[in-house]
């Protein structure tokens, strides 16, 4: 079995957090990566169907778009399933963040009557980290991409439709979203905040670190707080004691049971966010203050 995964990069990479995904991906043997950097999205979808018709031992397309945050064994995952176009779940980048599949026509899918993983089938769906036999190309006469009343996407979902194809989706499988977030001190009722702007409209406000780290203080003598990062597995401890003294834990060197008052991260590659170091300045984490 062989494949090609088609990168595809704007001039305004989100080069760092990108690139990683990139490199961390785990490819099947006899696939290879194709980087078409700049231009028309939709004469880049287009250029890779053309390369995969042109390469004889190409069976499938996978779609990396640069906006995306991709788990490096979400291609494995997508292939398992042998069927003819699947894709993982993903949301929009603005607040609500909806989901960028439609279980029908006009009808986008609500997370909160999902299952939690397996497949669902789907009417259209959003093309980043869309897996595409070959089949699929070979059916739809050119072009397969092109700009119309709706989206690229979903024009080439109802194309692939009209050919009998249908389409999956995998809840199993989470596509990170990326975009953009400032962080900005502020004032609200005559205190000050600590801003966050998500993406073009989500606003939050949280507590200055100084009164963070001081309630945790007052706590338990540590700011108790949890991290949770993706993709590894790997589950490593830190402990926080102000003023910012730091202890690594390594629960398969020291035990499973961490002392009071750590920082706990566990890794669970089914969410799909990218692993980064702490302190990485592209970390993406969730973090719940205890």
């Amino acid at each position: 079995m062989s494949g090609i995964v088609g990168v595809i990069a704007n001039d305004f990479a989100r080069s760092s957090l990108f690139t990683s995904c990139v490199w961390r991906l785990d490819i099947p043997d006899g696939w290879r990566k194709e980087m078409l950097i700049g231009g028309d999205w939709c004469e880049a979808r287009n250029s890779l169907c053309r390369l995969v018709l042109d390469s004889e031992d190409a069976e499938y397309l996978w779609f990396m778009d640069d906006d995306h945050a991709f788990p490096p064994s979400m291609l494995k995952k997508l292939l398992a399933h042998d069927e003819a176009i699947v894709t993982p779940i993903c949301l929009t980048r603005t607040h609500p963040f909806t989901p960028v599949q439609f279980i029908k026509k006009g009808e986008m899918m609500k997370l909160s009557e999902m299952d939690h993983d397996g497949l669902v089938e789907i009417e259209a769906g959003g093309c980043a980290g869309m897996l595409i036999r070959r089949d699929v190309i070979e059916a739809i006469e050119p072009p397969w991409f092109e700009y119309a009343d709706t989206s690229e996407d979903i024009l080439f979902c109802e194309k692939a439709k009209e050919k009998g194809f249908k389409l999956y989706a995998d809840l199993g499988c989470r596509l990170g979203h990326i975009t953009t977030a400032v962080v900005h001190p502020g004032i609200k009722d005559g205190k000050w905040k600590t801003g966050l702007t998500i993406g073009r409209d989500l606003n939050l406000v949280v507590d200055t670190a100084d009164e963070v780290i001081e309630q945790g203080a007052q706590d338990s003598g540590y700011w108790k707080w949890t991290l949770r990062r993706v993709l590894t597995g790997e589950s490593v401890v830190i402990v926080m004691a102000p003023p910012w003294e730091q202890v690594a834990w390594d629960p398969d060197e020291q035990g499973e049971a961490p002392p009071e008052g750590v920082l706990q991260r566990w890794c669970d590659e089914a969410d799909g966010t990218p692993e980064h170091e702490v302190g990485d300045p592209f970390s993406y984490y969730q973090v719940e203050v205890q």
